[in-house]
């Protein structure tokens, strides 16, 4: 068995990986966790009901390489798989990284210099997506880093071409962040329920743009599946943003979360209307809920007059407004 003289100066870095019929991907997975440059690390497998060789892979670093450790479960979803690999943490940061993605070698070590460079809770870095065995990863032309506090760390929440601030991935965490948090059992979209509350306990949030993370796009979760009715999953977190945020008080970040809501959720009502048009009765909650949350914001002025008139359109004609959208979404809803 492979050991590693963990030198007490550097902090134990907890590696977590939720696993679930990855044997195509944990090996390459695996690999770049063990290669890191930072040696001192604790990496963690939660096999989650694997039938494939998911488990048997990962059980054979473990035998190879004293840091990894193995937890077989039955299957309970990768919300119940992430919450078993925050239980058997000990390290003083956790990074996370999925079974079927992988890491720079150079990943642990840029991320924990980055974040006590800034002194920061949280370090974001930048990931590249796509179906490549193995990415060469490369250093940014510009090296650019960026650090937010206060209300400002919270705007990423809402840019639709970064959710950087949201997946559980691509971060370092202090693992203080995580004290009494943990991710919904059974829910898909388990990263939104939790985001807005791990930002609000990082005083100081920092992006860099060094591409440390590979995303592979071939996943065979649900989320990249056809629309799936788990999805709604997603629902109630974001009526929790609006409520996690009007307490907070801040009137611009409040008025993102309405337009945020209401964007999204005319997707999943569409989903469900295109996808289950035998589901009736949930198409028509899904309808009450977004005009209710609608003559919310529209009562407290959080929309703008293109806003009233494109989202108070998918109450008058979902059908309509579909067309408008096709024309006005980027240029009006966003406004």
């Amino acid at each position: 068995m492979q050991t590693h003289n963990n030198e007490k100066k550097l902090p134990l870095i907890s590696v977590l990986v939720p696993a679930y019929e990855a044997e195509k991907h944990i090996e390459k997975c695996l690999t770049s966790i063990t290669e890191q440059t930072w040696d001192n690390l604790e990496i963690i497998v939660v096999d989650d009901g694997s039938k494939d060789r998911t488990g048997e892979i990962a059980d054979g670093f473990a035998e190879r390489d004293a840091r990894v450790r193995v937890i077989h479960q039955e299957n309970a979803g990768v919300a119940a798989a992430r919450n078993a690999l925050l239980e058997a943490a000990t390290g003083d940061f956790i990074l996370q990284v999925d079974a079927d993605d992988y890491i720079s070698p150079k990943a642990v070590e840029t991320l924990y210099r980055t974040l006590m460079d800034t002194e920061a809770d949280l370090c974001v870095c930048t990931m590249t997506t796509g179906d490549d065995v193995d990415h060469k990863f490369t250093e940014p032309v510009e090296r650019k880093v960026e650090t937010l506090e206060g209300n400002e760390k919270f705007r990423r929440l809402f840019d639709d071409r970064k959710f950087d601030s949201i997946v559980p991935w691509e971060k370092l965490y202090k693992r203080e962040l995580f004290e009494g948090l943990r991710y919904p059992d059974g829910k898909i979209h388990e990263d939104e329920h939790l985001a807005h509350y791990i930002l609000e306990r990082a005083k100081r949030v920092t992006y860099t743009n060094d591409e440390l993370f590979y995303y592979t796009v071939e996943k065979k979760g649900i989320t990249k599946s056809h629309f799936s009715l788990k999805r709604l999953d997603c629902v109630p977190a974001l009526l929790d943003r609006i409520r996690f945020f009007e307490e907070k008080g801040d009137r611009g970040l409040i008025r993102l979360c309405y337009i945020d809501f209401l964007k999204r959720f005319q997707y999943y009502y569409y989903g469900i209307r295109y996808h289950y048009p035998e589901k009736t009765e949930l198409k028509d909650q899904l309808y009450k809920k977004y005009a209710d949350v609608y003559r919310k914001a529209h009562k407290k002025h959080m929309l703008s007059p293109a806003q009233v008139a494109l989202f108070g359109l998918f109450i008058m004609s979902p059908w309509i407004n579909y067309q408008a959208r096709k024309v006005f979404h980027k240029k009006a809803i966003d406004t």
